[in-house]
């Protein structure tokens, strides 16, 4: 999905995913990634000291204010 958020948790760093929902990321080794998309529920994903990981997410829709 293009355009997902994607922030190393308690810091400013981070990036937005690409028209194929790809990224790069630069991390800690004991990072936890918080994933958000306006209109979804935001997901943490802990690193666990990986070098590479390939992350399938699934998004959730997050309830309407009016819920």
């Amino acid at each position: 999905m293009i355009g997902v958020s994607v922030l190393v948790k308690g810091t400013s760093t981070g990036v937005v995913t690409d028209v194929n929902g790809n990224f790069s990321l630069s991390v800690p080794k004991n990072s936890v990634l918080s994933i958000s998309y306006i209109g979804y529920k935001s997901q943490e994903i802990s690193i666990n000291g990986a070098k590479k990981l390939n992350i399938d997410c699934l998004l959730y829709t997050s309830p309407s204010p009016r819920d």
